[in-house]
């Protein structure tokens, strides 16, 4: 805070102690609080500002909107506190962008503080768009649960009504039914929806008369799914059929193999019987998209044109997610770790399938000995086109993606990571391509990719390896040489340097 010489009226300010940036989201957590206090008047009067001329214009005088437009682009919560501070107009205007999306971290001591934070003083409470709540780092974890299920219902029931978009909550751990309710009655206009594991069997209570009552489904367009029992099946499908015309975006992420351990052994699903077979659809597919059967001769979803997929074993269901999903349509594609993903990849190559927006393209996968999935992969990035950006984690693998499919996005590109790796941990714990056999492009692939990607922003691969204490290797000077030739990158990520062995841990570029 600036010294209160500096100052003559304070009112109303805004006080966040932020520890470490995440997601550009205002964290409440050890190192963080939020409170709202009344600063008094200083005794030093400020020197006389003489008023700019007649006619010109300066940043107070700007009108209301301006300033928005220009704040919007401050990401950093710190320098939007930053903001905050300087007097009471921007302060009104910064104010709603730093709590535009907030995390909590509940289940700790800090939960004390969530009093000062929910004050109706607070002028930030009511803008409010997006609640993460998260499950808070302890050492003790008893009764962690049932104190965070209090702490959410407070929080629930002192944020104004109707103002949320987004509720997340995100640790794998029995969410109350009885809080979702609430989050029902007090919260109409959610545009995104989760479905996750609850202390009671909720699709029972989600009734037509509940579901007109409280307008549960007229503003959503995003849906997350989180199945780990059948119970949570049937949540699912009830709130994928309700929301079918309309939906934009798609997570499904199923659970069963960690998740079944928070229900008794009967309940548990064997990956056989989920999943689809040579003969039959899996219980995963006939019950989400119950509504759809028979699948040939289903209408796809209309506006879907995000979507994103975890652990889903697509060997014998490729086929039945081209004819309920419109892949020509989407625009964000992300595959995470989903066995046979290379049937899905080559179902996307066919011309009835291929995308013809795809924007982002997320893959993170571990490959069979074959690399069928890396050569499927190939052949879709050559055929598709206009990707802005392109992340792929592949572990297994005996190369790294094609230079020419990358290239052909060249005029598209912003965003490029690209690593691999021939064991089994992927990038997760790699520290050097020797070490953990991260693999790097030679240096006429990188040079190719560079010098059709001339908007590249972003980028981050393996590099050859360096000493910080040696000269660079020619191969090393050769990727400097590379990069250097794109003027409008912000980030560079190098993630397999350095490679000392020094006992100092470096922080990495």
């Amino acid at each position: 805070m600036a010294d209160e010489r500096d100052k003559t009226a304070i009112v109303s300010e805004v006080e966040v102690e932020a520890g470490p940036v995440i997601d550009a989201e205002t964290k409440i957590s050890d190192t963080s609080e939020a409170s709202i206090k009344n600063v008094g008047l200083s005794t030093p009067p400020r020197r006389a500002v003489a008023p700019p001329p007649l006619g010109k214009k300066t940043f107070n005088t700007l009108p209301t909107e301006l300033k928005q437009s220009i704040v919007e682009n401050i990401w950093r919560p710190s320098d939007l506190r930053n903001v905050c501070l300087v007097n009471k107009q921007l302060h009104e205007v910064a104010v709603q962008f730093l709590y535009k999306s907030v995390a909590l971290d509940l289940g700790s001591a800090n939960d004390t503080k969530l009093a000062a934070f929910l004050s109706s003083r607070n002028i930030g409470l009511k803008w409010i768009r997006v609640l993460r709540l998260y499950l808070a780092t302890v050492e003790d974890t008893c009764n962690q649960e049932v104190q965070a299920t209090f702490a959410t219902r407070m929080i629930l029931e002192m944020l104004p009504r109707d103002i949320l978009e987004e509720f997340s909550w995100c640790p794998w751990k029995n969410f109350s039914a009885d809080n979702l309710i609430l989050l029902y009655k007090t919260q109409r206009k959610m545009s995104w929806l989760e479905v996750m594991q609850l202390d009671r069997p909720f699709a029972s209570e989600l009734k037509d008369t509940f579901i007109k009552q409280h307008n549960l489904f007229d503003h959503t367009r995003r849906l997350a799914i989180y199945p780990e029992t059948r119970e949570t099946l049937e949540h699912s499908r009830i709130f994928i059929e309700k929301t079918a015309e309309k939906l934009e975006e798609l997570i499904l992420h199923p659970h069963f193999d960690i998740g079944g351990s928070h229900s008794p052994s009967p309940d548990r699903i064997a990956p056989r019987e989920l999943n689809d077979s040579a003969t039959e659809h899996g219980l995963l597919t006939r019950t989400l998209f119950a509504h759809m059967l028979p699948f040939e001769k289903c209408k796809p979803f209309e506006c879907l044109s995000r979507l994103r997929l975890h652990c889903i074993n697509m060997r014998y269901c490729a086929n039945t997610w081209c004819k309920f999903v419109d892949f020509q349509k989407i625009e964000h594609l992300r595959v995470y770790q989903c066995p046979a993903a290379e049937t899905l990849f080559g179902e996307l190559s066919k011309a009835q399938n291929l995308p013809r927006k795809l924007r982002v393209l997320e893959v993170q996968h571990q490959d069979n000995e074959e690399n069928e999935a890396l050569i499927a992969l190939d052949g879709l990035l050559c055929i598709v086109c206009g990707i802005e950006d392109l992340l792929i984690d592949m572990q297994c693998v005996k190369a790294l993606p094609g230079a020419a499919g990358i290239a052909s996005h060249g005029k598209t590109l912003e965003l490029l990571s690209i690593h691999g790796s021939n064991d089994p941990l992927g990038s997760i714990t790699r520290t050097s391509p020797s070490e953990h056999g991260e693999l790097v492009y030679d240096t006429e692939s990188l040079e190719k990719i560079c010098k059709a990607s001339k908007s590249l922003k972003q980028l981050s691969c393996a590099w050859p390896e360096r000493s910080i204490f040696k000269a660079p290797t020619t191969d090393w000077a050769a990727f400097e040489t590379a990069v250097s030739s794109l003027s409008d990158v912000v980030t560079l990520h190098i993630s397999s340097w350095p490679t000392n062995k020094s006992p100092v841990h470096l922080p990495r570029i």
